[in-house]
């Protein structure tokens, strides 16, 4: 597990249901909640006390050289591949309403092909 703090704009306080593949929680803002990694984003629906409502996804990212460690050195990654240590989310991040577009690039980022047609747009 590993912890998270996420943030409202204003710093103000509410709650946030907090979920990936793994289970779910419910944070309090502000303060800190406990998280499984996962290698899916860690998607989250938070209420200020004022009724405000932001929903959004924060990406899973990789611990590239505990991995690598793991490979070389005890089980060949084996076991971090199915616990998915190697993985974790931002430490801090600030909640924020985010369009469905930009949910699904987070769930399913394009390719290094992808985003190099896209970097040829305007040229």
């Amino acid at each position: 597990m590993i912890t998270v703090a996420p943030a409202f704009p204003d710093n103000g306080t509410g709650t946030c249901q907090l979920t990936n593949k793994r289970g779910a929680w419910t944070a309090k803002l502000p303060g800190t909640t406990l998280v499984r990694r996962s290698d899916d984003p860690l998607f989250y629906t938070c209420t200020t006390e004022a009724g405000e409502t932001f929903t959004g996804a924060v990406p899973s990212l990789t611990e590239g050289g505990k991995l690598a460690a793991s490979i070389l050195f005890f089980d060949f990654g084996i076991t971090d591949a199915i616990t998915d240590k190697h993985r974790h989310y931002p430490a801090n991040w600030t909640v924020r309403q985010m369009s469905p577009e930009e949910i699904a690039l987070i769930v399913q980022p394009p390719s290094d092909e992808q985003a190099q047609d896209t970097s040829e747009i305007g040229r």
